[in-house]
């Protein structure tokens, strides 16, 4: 005996099973309203900041250093921090961002804030002391020259057998 497994059947009546979950999806349709909700009661609630993503960073290697790339859109650079600590290097920010339309019959008013944070391991002859950044169109850029007294202090161990 086949079952009708759809809320509804194709006459308009609910069918059983579907009458045991309509309590179910009026739930559902309620969790739905207050998730859509959220970002509204958030706003209401005062200055609420939303994190943003961790920057995509690119780093390549020539022979005399490293480079690191970062996308920053929309970030100014005062707005940046770079440091480095025990061959860490963390890159933290925040973006503030407003934009203010005013037409004869509206105005619109929208803010959005968050921070980022970053942090990179260092290669072992990165010279840290040297380390340059600038910021062009949304991209920050990173050089970091090869410290050359650290190719002295490399040393090959021998294998010895068993």
């Amino acid at each position: 005996m086949a079952r009708d497994l759809a809320p509804f059947s194709g006459s308009g009546r609910q069918s059983p099973l579907g009458q045991r979950l309509a309590p179910l999806g009026r739930l559902r349709a309620e969790m739905d309203r207050w998730f859509d909700d959220i970002p509204t009661r958030l706003q209401q609630a005062g200055n609420f900041r939303f994190p943003i993503s961790s920057p995509a960073i690119d780093m390549t290697e020539t022979d005399d250093s490293y480079q690191l790339t970062a996308e920053l859109p929309g970030i100014d650079p005062e707005d940046v921090e770079i440091s480095v600590t025990d061959g860490m290097l963390l890159i933290t920010g925040e973006k503030r961002e407003e934009r203010n339309e005013t037409e004869r019959d509206y105005s619109y008013s929208e803010r959005s804030y968050g921070r980022f944070e970053r942090e990179i391991a260092l290669p072992s002859d990165a010279d840290t002391s040297a380390i340059k950044a600038k910021v062009n169109k949304g991209v920050l850029a990173i050089s970091m020259p090869k410290d050359k007294s650290s190719e002295s202090r490399k040393q090959q161990i021998p294998v010895e057998a068993g």
